[in-house]
């Protein structure tokens, strides 16, 4: 039986798109074939720890790994550890949009009309100088 990932490990495998126990699947260095294994937990420098079939683990950089997401019609397929946290991000990212905190930090979204008036105060302001 693997040891259980602590909350904090859970919450930095939330972040980027993966569950402790989640199935994934690597290539070792030596076959070629895919195994497939569950996630752990991350280590400190960035790498997986994952348990194989027979409960050995491997730590191995997010790049080799590959995760079942939903496909563009909703069909399970391997997708890369990487591909994913990306996505994961994204979407994290766009919901925050327009969030009060944010606001100042570039996620607030713009008024066009404030937008169309800040652009010809700094052509005017650009023009009188000149």
């Amino acid at each position: 039986m693997a040891p259980r990932a602590t909350p904090e490990q859970s919450e930095i495998l939330r972040r980027i798109g993966l569950r402790a126990g989640e199935e994934v699947r690597f290539r070792r260095a030596d076959r070629g074939r895919w195994q497939e294994g569950h996630i752990s937990w991350v280590e400190r420098d960035g790498s997986i720890t994952v348990h194989d079939a027979h409960g050995a683990a491997r730590s191995l950089r997010p790049e080799r790994l590959e995760v079942k997401r939903p496909g563009r019609r909703g069909r399970l397929a391997w997708r890369s550890v990487p591909d994913v946290a990306g996505r994961e991000r994204l979407s994290e990212d766009q919901g925050r949009i327009g969030d009060d905190e944010d606001r100042g930090q570039g996620w607030a979204p713009v008024d066009p009309a404030e937008r169309a008036a800040s652009t010809c105060a700094t052509t005017a302001a650009g023009s009188s100088t000149s």
